[in-house]
């Protein structure tokens, strides 16, 4: 059944929408934002795990990566123990974006599950974890 697809496609793309909009005045994409939440709650943090963490591909966290280094958002420093890896660490640029964007991602949650109850959202949250857990198989 293409249900549940089409549900995940519909959610998507108007969380992207709303999450573009938002982000506009900060000129960071819905795509975007993301890293700056797993690099400022994580500082120290190599560019494999910000791609474990958000499930995209190492190529792709690169690119953002150079380009928010570029931008002032991010140091990057080499890895004692791997001098073929950097840990990630936000400037005060980034945390500054971090507090504006942490504030639009719990705005974008709660527009998502507005009228649930605590324990609907904490039923939603594990039945997506699961599905994340079948995708990995």
């Amino acid at each position: 059944m293409h249900e549940l697809m089409s549900r995940f496609s519909i959610i998507h793309r108007q969380s992207s929408m709303y999450l573009d909009r938002q982000l506009k005045a900060e000129h960071i994409t819905g795509s975007q934002y993301t890293h700056i939440l797993v690099i400022c709650e994580n500082p120290g943090v190599s560019q494999e795990e910000i791609s474990d963490r958000l499930k995209i591909d190492k190529g792709s966290v690169a690119r953002t990566v150079k380009q928010f280094e570029s931008e002032g958002y991010i140091t990057r420093l080499t890895a004692a123990e791997d001098k073929r890896q950097y840990h990630i660490f936000p400037t005060a640029k980034a945390e500054a974006l971090y507090r504006k964007i942490h504030g639009i991602a719990v705005a974008s949650e709660n527009r998502l599950t507005g009228n649930f109850t605590d324990i609907e959202r904490e039923i939603l949250k594990n039945l997506l974890d699961r599905v994340i857990l079948n995708l990995e198989e």
